[in-house]
């Protein structure tokens, strides 16, 4: 199960991986028919591909004990109940299987949000957010026990990128 799919990173790193069937969920159809599009092209994955359209909810409801896999590549600092995305996911693996999560967390960003908080005290006299919560890894490990996982493991890479104004990072 990849969740929130996007254009088909995910499919394309899993062909010639053993994997027999994909389910590749996302919010966007456009990002569904990109992924398609990809899959149809000059590298067909070795595999069955699914795709459903989630819409009305963050997540899809996936039945008790369905995969073996479930992928969420870049997508879980958008979702507004992690909890819930993370037992859905607990519940709807099989015994021995593996969830990846990969998401933005910690100090991501952290010069930029110093800035908006500074802007905002000089022109406002107050803050307001401006940006999305993040995670940090205490809490990613604390948010997997708690949904019941049972060897919950929570890492972290830090990437330095360096952007030369404001706008080419926006």
């Amino acid at each position: 199960v990849d969740l929130s799919s996007g254009p088909g990173h995910v499919r394309r790193l899993l062909n010639g991986r053993g994997v027999q069937r994909l389910l590749e969920f996302d919010t966007s159809g456009a990002m569904l028919a990109l992924s398609a599009a990809d899959a149809a092209g000059a590298h067909p994955p070795e595999f069955e591909v699914e795709q459903q359209l989630v819409s009305g909810r963050e997540f899809p409801k996936l039945p008790r004990e369905s995969a073996d896999l479930i992928v969420s590549c870049m997508s879980m600092h958008w979702v507004n109940d992690l909890p819930g995305l993370l037992t859905m996911a607990r519940r709807a693996l099989r015994p021995n299987g593996l969830f990846l999560g990969a998401m933005l967390g910690g100090d991501t960003l952290q010069e930029m949000r110093s800035a908006f908080v500074l802007s905002d005290l000089e022109r406002r006299g107050g803050v307001a957010q401006r940006m999305s919560p993040l995670a940090t890894v205490s809490d990613c490990g604390a948010l997997l026990q708690a949904a019941g996982f049972a060897l919950p493991t929570v890492d972290t890479d830090r990437i330095t990128v360096h952007y030369p104004d404001a706008w080419t990072l926006w």
